[in-house]
């Protein structure tokens, strides 16, 4: 009989064997005229829903429920009917002959950020008793994780990014929550090895507040400080990768990777056999013996320019010159033996200081 109520008792356990915990619920069912199915939904956001909506109407033919008040009404959902089922604003009525059944469809729209919860959808016809409008829907929570480098990006018809060694770079990325609900991230780096490569090149990463906390649909710009050793190889591509990560959930994981490649880095050891400090004579043939290390992280070659500053002593004049030399080329860590000859120009004077300054200058 419409309105009659039947109570019983519902017992839910948890667990197994000693360890099970059971709890007592009373449970009250009444007769209601009106009927929706499902009673309740479990589902993501941006999702379409429909519900069955059926009742035996009063003798007027007429129900109808205020969405307000049974709860209905959320941001950007789009609620829409058919069959006997009509929407008017946002006031929901079921409309037939009267003392019949009437059947309707009731859809809605959830957006792709419509907030994780559990909604109790319920309100009284305002004139029938027993004619509630009564569902339930609950909205999980989808875990996402987006990123994306924002700078530096590779030059024009360039695969990757050259960065000198032992020089901080500045890495720009955009981190997003796709998802539809408030997570917490954390941001982390690590370098991947590239071909003919036996390990990971050394990358030093500092990172600025990789964890953070952001809403659904939102976005934040993250800074990461990047310093390749100088013991990485020049121009051999490898990768850097970023991963954003949900802590909540660890499966909502994104990973972005940058191409690199070590800029060549011009260093050199100069040894200079017997002092920096020379005596000489006139007309003599002076020969600088020194050996020339690669310390960079590319095979090299240098050419070494000599310069002169000159004080005279009483009226001398003379001109003082070198040839400028040039190695070769050099393999990283390999060493080679150079003699700079300087003529000694004959016309000099005892007494004479001369300065030789050596510019050195990498690369060819």
């Amino acid at each position: 009989q419409l309105g009659s109520t039947t109570s019983t008792t519902l017992t839910i356990c948890i667990g197994s064997g000693a360890e099970t915990i059971c709890k007592n619920m009373d449970i009250n069912l009444t007769a209601s005229a009106v009927v929706v199915n499902p009673i309740h939904t479990r589902t993501l956001p941006n999702t379409t829903l429909e519900w069955i909506v059926s009742a035996d109407l009063p003798s007027n033919g007429h129900l109808e429920w205020n969405m307000v008040a049974a709860q209905m009404i959320h941001s950007n959902w789009l609620w829409s009917s058919s069959g006997d089922l009509t929407l008017n604003g946002n006031t929901l009525a079921l409309n037939g002959a009267g003392d019949s059944e009437a059947v309707g469809t009731l859809t809605v729209i959830l957006p792709v950020n419509a907030l994780p919860a559990r909604h109790s959808f319920l309100d009284n016809d305002s004139v029938e008793d027993f004619h509630d409008l009564l569902f339930t829907l609950q909205v999980v929570q989808v875990h996402r994780a987006e990123a994306t480098i924002l700078s530096p990006l590779p030059e024009v018809g360039e695969d990757v990014v050259s960065m000198n060694v032992s020089e901080p770079q500045r890495i720009l990325l955009r981190l997003e929550n796709p998802g539809n609900g408030q997570d917490e991230f954390i941001l982390s780096a690590a370098s991947v090895a590239g071909a003919g490569m036996s390990s990971a090149p050394d990358v030093n990463f500092q990172l600025y507040n990789p964890q953070r906390t952001l809403g659904p649909l939102a976005t934040t710009i993250a800074t990461v400080d990047v310093t390749l050793s100088q013991e990485i190889p020049a121009q051999v591509s490898f990768q850097i990768a970023f991963t954003w990560q949900s802590i909540i959930n660890g499966s909502a994981t994104t990973t972005v990777y940058m191409d690199v490649e070590a800029e060549p880095d011009h260093q050199w050891d100069l040894d200079l056999q017997g002092g920096y400090t020379v005596s000489v004579i006139p007309s003599q043939l002076l020969e600088l013996n020194m050996t020339l290390t690669n310390i960079g992280n590319a095979a090299d070659e240098i050419t070494m320019q000599p310069t002169f500053s000159m004080s005279y002593s009483g009226n001398d004049s003379s001109t003082w010159d070198a040839q400028e030399i040039n190695s070769g080329m050099i393999e990283v860590n390999a060493s080679t033996n150079a003699v700079l000859p300087v003529n000694i120009p004959a016309d000099t004077w005892a007494g004479t200081q001369v300065t030789m300054t050596i510019n050195l200058y990498s690369g060819s």
